[in-house]
């Protein structure tokens, strides 16, 4: 455990509390994506829809994935005491990154009603660039990491993986919404026909990352016992 880089906590019962509680959100947060994609699939798909339009469960997987992936798991990993600072680095110009983003997203979807594809691909695009430099400089990739650091790894492989398949995922959203679509303010890819390929690879992507989620739960409770 590396204690250094909690020198505010002198009590060990606050270190170790503080990593259980990180190692428990960690461990059950597939099931929290799970649950709230469940939510919203329904709210979604009633009456009382909010805006955005219905959406296919491949979808709602996929958007709490990056919502709850990319804005708030990566805070366990950098305020865990077992994380070096080479990951803790990217993870935190990760964060900030997406938390400028995030707000102004939100307030141009629900409120301006404004929100275009294009705004979103372009900041993938810096994003993924802004990853690469940040694990050049802090030197972020080595395959002999252990414990903690190798699962913080892993993140980072996903989140450069989630980003490219957003990136894809926005450009083919932007060529397959109609004019009627984006005049009624339609974001979410729905069970129509139409969406039926980007709902398949959409399903193929959250496969491959949930199971990464899941294998760094497994990682973290063997490495506990």
């Amino acid at each position: 455990m590396n204690y250094k880089r909690l020198d505010r906590a002198d009590d060990l019962g606050v270190v170790v509390y503080l990593e259980f509680v990180l190692n428990s959100f960690i461990v059950i947060w597939p099931l929290l994506i799970g649950i709230l994609s469940v939510l919203f699939y329904r709210k979604q798909n009633s009456k009382q829809a909010w805006t955005g339009g219905s959406i296919s469960w491949p979808k709602a997987i996929w958007l709490f994935y990056t919502v709850l992936t990319w804005f708030i798991y990566p805070l366990l990993f950098v305020f865990h005491p077992d994380v070096s600072s080479f990951y803790v680095g990217p993870l935190v110009i990760h964060l900030i990154s997406w938390w400028i983003r995030g707000p102004l997203e939100l307030i141009m979807i629900y409120k301006w009603l404004n929100w275009k594809p294009l705004y979103g691909i372009s900041h993938d695009l810096f994003h993924l660039l802004l990853m690469i430099v940040a694990v050049g400089y802090f030197q972020s990739f080595d395959l002999r990491a252990t414990g903690m650091d190798a699962i913080a790894q892993l993140l980072l492989a996903s989140i450069f993986l989630s980003t490219l398949a957003e990136t894809y995922f926005a450009f083919r959203f932007r060529s397959l919404r109609s004019q009627e679509e984006t005049d009624s303010h339609v974001y979410f890819a729905s069970t129509d026909g139409k969406w039926k390929r980007v709902n398949q690879l959409t399903a193929a992507v959250v496969l491959v990352l949930m199971t990464t989620l899941c294998f760094q739960s497994i990682l973290l409770v063997r490495a506990s016992i």
